[in-house]
């Protein structure tokens, strides 16, 4: 045993009595039951544990939890968490703990608070900084307290102790919520969790005694890491195994030779080359139209819309990454580079050596990793993320010069040599997903030009006159008798928001027009089932101006192309977007539903 062992203990015991009552925020894991243990010691009833039930949870470990407290005789606080209220769950950014512990922390400090508790504790450890954990950061913000790590006990000594006291949990594998087994960028659904934790429990059945396994996600293959020496024992009951998972919707099974590693899906943040190429996994996507580059200026920096001075972010490396946006015009904007169709973007030979050059920046360039783009036929985008550590900020214009001199610099224009935008980690899928969509995008305005016209200053009889109205989309919507305004408070208990869901959904189907802002909750579960039914079309108030340059989203260019949608805003375009304050969205549901008081 670690001869400090005993003055961590007691120092641990000595920091709880202090506190005098505490929450525990308990998972049934190996560091929060003895968390749990050790404080209930020491406080008694003054200690409460607090579990979250959410479909990122295994279900296993709930009821671990339930029955340890039980057993134990701690009083046992169930908090329900739903999806579609953690900010940026289901986009799955890198951040994505940070939002999720942000919101649930926030309602455990409001329980403890509520209770009268001196404090909310964690069970975080001295291990847990060597992983990437952004979720550590919220845990700061709210003033939680992690006595584990603030007593520098490490995993292997927690389990000492907590055989020292016999809790069942000394050996178990360590675990992680569900969502880890995603990777970042990838849509999280309930039902994909579910197949996740239905797979584990599967695996874990057919192979007792396990000591780590994970089942990580890639689309349609699941991708199995268990320890090292393992290996063979799965390999040889792959068959079976593959024809189990294939039960639950997986094309395709395979062991990963490298065996289980924690935080494995941390790697590409790690700016480690992944398999396409790219060193970063995706991000998020906060607005489908928040991050499109300037059109002001040339060959410089500018600020983005969604991104303030913040954009370089610290790794668990320790590198700080910056993000850029680079557009760049081909001479006069002609056609040099490809020609458009069905398929996408038929590259000429200068455009095919365009990709190849954004390909091989990384090599002449040290710290710069040139990832997604596109070769359109008169443009070009491309992400950009720079290690600071390695090379400064105006790197990014060192970068699109040697760019721009390797593949010709008559080619491009002289005007306007490029655009580079920064823009902060939390907008990155965003960006992927504007530079991979931008030939669909093209094409459905090549083919519908008449639908991609931006209306001002509308004046019509149900518009309220003391708004200017703006307008993007199928203006006709407006003369519809058939509008109907939705407002659904995100304030609302889960059954009373799920009636009026059900109700304006059972509206659309009638054949009703809804008007709303799409915002809430709520409101994002109606426009969701109004475009995976095709119920019709909708008008999309906005709490912001409609630039004149304005450039939709894929989804939003899919429906505009149908005639299916109609952005409508009151306010200027110097309203600019991502800026949804409090008062604007009162404002907007305030004149939205005097266009139609049904």
């Amino acid at each position: 045993m670690n001869p400090d062992l005993p003055a961590k203990l007691a120092a641990l015991r000595a920091s709880l009595r202090d506190l005098g009552s505490a929450a525990v925020a308990f998972s049934a894991g190996v560091d929060s039951t003895f968390l749990l243990r050790v404080a209930h010691e020491e406080l008694g009833d003054r200690c409460i544990a607090v579990t979250v039930r959410a479909p990122f949870v295994p279900t296993r470990e709930f009821y671990e939890a339930v029955a340890f407290c039980r057993a134990e005789g701690v009083e046992h606080v169930v908090l329900d968490a739903v999806l579609a209220n953690i900010p940026f769950f289901a986009e799955n950014p890198p951040d994505r703990c940070y939002h999720c512990k942000r919101h649930l922390f926030s309602r455990l400090v409001a329980l403890a608070r509520e209770r009268g508790l001196a404090a909310v504790l964690e069970g975080s450890n001295l291990d847990d900084d060597r992983d990437y954990r952004p979720g550590a950061r919220a845990i700061r913000e709210l003033g939680v307290r992690s006595p584990l790590r603030e007593a520098s006990l490490t995993k292997a000594e927690i389990r000492s102790l907590s055989r020292e006291l016999g809790l069942p949990t000394a050996d178990k594998p360590s675990a992680a919520c569900l969502a880890s087994r995603i990777p970042y960028g990838d849509r999280i659904t309930p039902a994909l969790l579910d197949r996740v934790g239905r797979a584990e429990a599967l695996v874990a059945d057919r192979f007792p005694g396990l000591a780590q396994l994970r089942v990580r996600v890639h689309g349609d293959l699941a991708r199995l890491e268990v320890p090292p020496a393992e290996i063979p024992r799965l390999s040889a009951a792959l068959p079976a195994l593959s024809a189990d998972l294939r039960s639950l919707g997986f094309a395709r099974v395979e062991i990963d030779p490298r065996g289980y590693r924690t935080g494995s899906l941390n790697e590409p943040l790690r700016c480690a080359p992944g398999p396409t190429g790219e060193g970063l996994a995706p991000l998020p996507e906060p607005h489908p139209e928040s991050c499109r580059p300037s059109r002001r200026g040339s060959g410089r920096a500018e600020p983005s819309p969604v991104a303030p001075a913040r954009a370089a972010r610290r790794g668990s490396t320790g590198r700080r990454l910056r993000f850029f946006f680079a557009t760049m015009v081909a001479r006069e904007r002609l056609p040099l580079f490809g020609a458009l169709g069905e398929a996408g973007v038929a590259l000429s030979p200068l455009g095919e050596s365009l990709a190849r050059e954004w390909a091989a920046l990384r090599k002449r360039f040290p710290g710069a990793t040139a990832s997604t783009f596109c070769v359109m036929p008169d443009h070009f985008h491309g992400l950009l993320i720079l290690d600071l550590d390695r090379c400064g900020n105006r790197w990014a214009s060192t970068v699109l010069r040697g760019f721009r001199e390797a593949t010709g610099p008559d080619n491009w224009s002289d005007e306007r040599p490029y655009v580079i935008t920064p823009f902060e980690s939390a907008a990155l899928a965003n960006v992927r997903r504007y530079i991979r969509n931008n030939p669909k995008r093209a094409l459905w305005k090549r083919t519908h030009p008449d639908r991609f016209v931006r209306f001002t200053d509308i004046r019509r009889q149900n518009l309220p006159a003391e708004a200017s109205w703006t307008a993007f989309g199928n203006v006709l919507l407006l003369a519809s008798p058939f509008l109907r305004f939705m407002k659904i408070s995100g304030m609302l208990p889960r059954e009373e928001m799920n009636r009026q869901v059900d109700a304006f959904l059972a509206a659309a189907r009638e054949g009703w027009t809804l008007v709303s802002g799409f915002l809430s909750p709520g409101e994002r579960a109606v426009l969701d089932a109004i475009r995976k039914e095709r119920l019709g079309p909708h008008v999309r108030l906005v709490p912001y101006g409609i630039p004149p340059k304005f450039d939709p989203s894929v989804a939003l260019s899919k429906e505009i192309a149908e005639e299916d949608s109609l952005l409508l805003s009151p306010f200027p375009e110097t309203v600019p977007w991502g800026k949804t304050a409090r008062p604007n969205c009162v404002k907007m549901n305030r004149l939205g539903a005097l266009i139609s008081p049904a």
